[in-house]
């Protein structure tokens, strides 16, 4: 793939067997003149202070994710994994194990990571499309990236996308991609199914305050309400992978 990639930055051809939805994304990078050699030194990024806001407003999220990513910190070390998880303006919120494009952990929150920002990648890719997408390194619009794979997906609810995780690889040998897959799509309905269990008991949490105020105004009594629980469930499906030949 090392090839294709080079044919098309030196001859600006695409080989027949490269990903069509890559093959675009090189295209639009090619015609902004997005750098390709290595990642952007000062991209766009949150302020501070807009930064801590955004921590603050998605600490919930943060929270879950975290205890995620502790249960299979194990795995992420062994196998040289970093993780990512974005906001849906395409914002860093918290970068997990070894740096992200081997730039440091404070460095990359808060930096913007659309196409525009950081070209071709796995992240891009997911977000256009709306799909879990796997990368391989020669892929990917910057050169430095290509020692290492990625993958990434949507994290939707009610078909909005809430936020995006991005998993990457420093290393591409002996890289397990079927329990990396398996993993991500674990993490991807976990939290899918985490936020449909918060907004749940939002609704419940409205309801059991209405309620009560039209049973009082209508009989004097005050009610008894007994809370509503049951479990969540995360279930893995099998998605349908976009992979290039």
């Amino acid at each position: 793939m090392t090839s294709y990639y080079n044919k098309f930055i030196e001859e600006g051809i695409i080989d027949p067997n490269v990903h069509p939805w890559v093959a675009e994304s090189w295209r639009r990078c090619d015609a902004r003149k997005q750098n390709h050699e290595t990642m952007p030194a000062n991209g766009v990024r949150l302020s501070a202070n807009e930064l801590a806001r955004q921590l603050e407003l998605h600490k919930d999220v943060l929270t879950y994710v975290d205890g995620l990513f502790e249960q299979n910190k194990q795995y992420f070390n062994s196998h040289n994994l970093s993780m990512i998880i974005v906001d849906e303006k395409g914002y860093v919120l918290k970068n997990y194990a070894l740096p992200f494009f081997q730039r440091s952990i404070d460095d990359i929150q808060g930096m913007r990571v659309l196409e525009e920002d950081c070209g071709t990648s796995s992240l891009s890719v997911a977000r256009s499309h709306n799909v879990p997408f796997l990368m391989f390194g020669p892929e990917m619009w910057v050169r430095e990236c290509h020692s290492g794979d990625a993958c990434s997906a949507p994290i939707s609810v009610d078909g909005q996308n809430r936020y995006f995780l991005s998993m990457f690889s420093l290393d591409q040998n002996d890289l397990p991609y079927d329990i990396l897959l398996s993993l991500l799509m674990t993490m991807k309905y976990s939290v899918e199914n985490y936020l449909k269990m918060i907004e749940y008991w939002k609704v419940c949490n409205i309801i059991s305050e209405d309620i009560p105020a039209a049973i009082s105004g209508s009989t004097g009594m005050a009610p008894c309400a007994t809370p509503m629980t049951g479990p969540v469930c995360a279930w893995m499906r099998g998605p349908v992978w976009k992979m290039s030949s």
